[in-house]
């Protein structure tokens, strides 16, 4: 094998281990905002919180919410958006767009 190979190859290892030491060393932020200037939420469901469900009126308030956030971001944010949904979730933003 070529000494230049192994090189190469010593190379690739040094940069390999620099990757999982610093994979190691940094954490993710959960506090950091993403690119939509949110913080990330842990996602709770109140029948496996315990939590009581919520009223018709803070349903609401979310779905206000989480218009007002989609109509802020850009077409293509918005396609993303919607392609994450399913298709219940897309059926009422449809809803509430069309009033």
């Amino acid at each position: 094998m070529p000494t230049m190979h192994r090189l190469a190859c010593f190379r690739d290892d040094i940069v390999f281990f620099l990757y999982l030491y610093q994979r190691w060393s940094y954490h993710v932020d959960t506090n950091r905002l993403n690119e939509h200037s949110a913080e990330m939420q842990q996602a709770t469901d109140p029948a496996i919180d315990g939590a009581a469900p919520l009223q018709p009126s803070e349903k609401a308030a979310l779905v206000a919410q989480n218009m007002a956030t989609l109509a802020a971001m850009s077409q293509e944010s918005k396609a993303l958006a919607l392609q994450a949904m399913s298709p219940e979730q897309r059926a009422a933003v449809a809803d509430i767009m069309a009033k």
